[in-house]
């Protein structure tokens, strides 16, 4: 199972997403727990204050843009919602701020090469935004 997007943002898999994602925010300061799953994975696990996220925020739904648009997108299902165009720009603009703080060296999965992940998903961004219309996640 994956994760395809509108506008070119993301298509891989799902857990690429939520590695990829959780990278941004590692990179940006968030801090992290690691959890040990029913599977045995380990995994770093953001630590955000769930009780100030909106409901409709996993599926891209926010009366306004979070005062850390990185918000977005670590809130976000990594399998359905939309990401909106007043939100999309300045996600845009904080994934930028981002991309020289993201590894250098390539992911050995699906990721690949960090930055230029990153990018694409800025491209979708702005390419939504100047449309107008949603990014779809699917």
């Amino acid at each position: 199972m994956g994760l395809d997007t509108s506008h070119g943002c993301w298509h891989g898999a799902c857990l690429a997403f939520n590695r990829w994602r959780d990278e941004l925010a590692k990179s940006a300061g968030y801090q992290t727990l690691p959890v040990v799953y029913d599977d045995g994975v380990k995994r770093d696990t953001i630590m955000i204050d769930w009780g100030h996220v909106p409901d409709g925020a996993l599926m891209g739904e926010w009366d306004s843009t979070p005062s850390d648009p990185l918000m977005v997108i670590i809130a976000h299902s990594d399998c359905k919602g939309v990401i909106h165009p007043a939100q999309a720009e300045p996600l845009a603009s904080r994934l930028e701020e981002l991309l020289d703080k993201l590894p250098a060296e390539k992911d050995p999965g699906h990721i690949g090469d960090w930055r230029s992940k990153t990018q694409a998903f800025i491209d979708g961004l702005r390419l939504a935004a100047s449309t107008g219309e949603d990014v779809d996640f699917h």
